[in-house]
């Protein structure tokens, strides 16, 4: 690997000493000395600590090319590779540089290589669990947001006027289905972290006052993308998030109730998420499953499986806090104007199971109904 490296300093030194004015063209040779080391690495899969000093030496000069080229498309490419490798050979020891690492990727990543950068956060919940934090908190934000502006910007002629661009433009079916593809990437990431024990990241001093708007986002997946698939991510990110951090049934949200066991999450997070859930999840998700236009067929497997996780939702609600499950029911149920035996049957249900059951009548009760007043 020495001679490698070696050019790689070399070229990184004549580019600073020549204040060179087209760096892209050292791009190809920087790009295949970092991947021809991201091949040397593979013949490790535990290597001993002298190999192990020698790969980390490897990763900051990677770090120094992106850092030279961070818009070089071929670096970048190699520079996922080389770092994915590395995760499995060093393990924690890439944890220091990863920070500064992932910044820069996310920073000048664009729709072509958004993906990358969502594999490689998800490894890194998936292999370090809790000590992911580290290289997630000051990242996560920015990755959000990027993915927020590439979906946005597809189909966006950059080019027409100020004013027009603002305007809502009717998307290209082909056009939208990237944009969708963008947005079940920051899902999927935000399911990863709840999945892998990284839930801290949510609310780190940096990220505390984001919440709500990654909820709102949530929420709105899980409510209106149509795609069964995006929906039952988001529904997963926020079942595992409320029996993550309600532990008891000792709450009251909104009245000053005795505190709740949630491992150290502050009360008031606790109370607040909770109260989202309430107020926001719980009555979106109750009218999607009511609307009439198709969307909703509670006959497909992929609409069913929403149903279940929707009920796994109700159950830890109920089992957990059965005071604010009632008020729920009082402010939500019941004005669907639904016969009276349902609504109480969904009073009294208390499994996923029982859960399921109650919908699907519900849904089919309401449906009847409908087609009774046409």
């Amino acid at each position: 690997m020495t001679p490698h490296v070696h050019s790689i300093k070399t070229i990184l030194n004549e580019m600073k000493q020549y204040n060179s004015q087209d760096p892209e063209t050292y791009g190809e040779t920087l790009s295949n000395s970092i991947a021809a080391i991201a091949y040397l690495s593979k013949g490790f899969k535990k290597p001993s600590i002298e190999v192990q000093t020698v790969l980390l030496e490897t990763l900051e000069v990677a770090f120094s090319v992106l850092e030279a080229l961070p818009n070089n498309e071929e670096i970048r490419n190699k520079t996922y590779v080389f770092v994915q490798r590395l995760i499995q050979c060093l393990e924690d020891k890439v944890l220091n540089i990863m920070p500064r690492l992932l910044f820069l990727l996310i920073q000048h990543c664009t729709a072509e290589d958004i993906l990358d950068v969502s594999q490689l956060i998800n490894q890194l919940c998936i292999k370090f669990k809790a000590n992911a934090t580290c290289a997630l908190d000051s990242n996560l934000l920015p990755y959000l947001q990027k993915c927020h502006h590439i979906s946005n910007t597809i189909g966006v002629d950059t080019g027409a006027p100020e004013h027009q661009q603002g305007q809502d433009v009717e998307v290209a079916p082909h056009l939208r289905t990237e944009q969708l593809s963008i947005q079940k990437l920051s899902y999927a990431v935000l399911n990863h972290i709840v999945s892998n024990d990284v839930t801290a990241v949510l609310i780190s001093p940096t990220n505390i006052s984001s919440l709500e708007a990654i909820l709102q986002s949530m929420s709105e997946g899980a409510v209106s993308v149509e795609d069964p698939l995006m929906k039952k991510t988001c529904l997963i990110f926020f079942r595992l998030l409320l029996n993550q951090w309600v532990t008891t049934t000792i709450m009251t949200v909104g009245n000053g109730g005795n505190n709740v066991d949630s491992s150290d999450v502050p009360d008031y997070i606790v109370q607040g998420y909770v109260q989202f859930i309430c107020d926001v999840l719980v009555p979106g998700m109750l009218q999607f499953f009511l609307r009439n236009d198709g969307i909703f067929n509670i006959n497909d497997a992929n609409s069913f499986r929403l149903l279940v996780e929707f009920s796994c939702i109700l159950e830890i609600l109920k089992t957990r806090l059965p005071e604010i499950f009632g008020n729920v029911v009082d402010k939500t149920i019941q004005q669907l104007a639904l016969p009276l035996p349902m609504v109480e049957g969904f009073r009294l249900a208390s499994t996923r199971k029982e859960f399921e059951d109650c919908l699907k009548g519900i849904i089919q009760q309401h449906r009847e109904l409908q087609n009774t007043t046409r």
